[in-house]
């Protein structure tokens, strides 16, 4: 049995440092655009988000 088609969302910002369809990554990227000058957020997320498949 075939796999359906899945179209991948590629997000492209210009405030966002990479485009990407790591939906994780995306979100710390938000988080960064949002925080304040010297502002200092507690983000948790899962291990190699921030590393995994060239994302980065």
């Amino acid at each position: 049995m075939e796999k359906p088609y899945k179209e991948k969302e590629t997000i492209e910002r210009e405030d966002f440092w990479a485009t990407t369809s790591n939906k994780q990554l995306s979100s710390v990227q938000h988080v960064k655009t949002i925080l304040a000058q010297h502002g200092r957020p507690d983000i948790v997320v899962p291990d190699n988000v921030l590393f995994e498949g060239g994302d980065s």
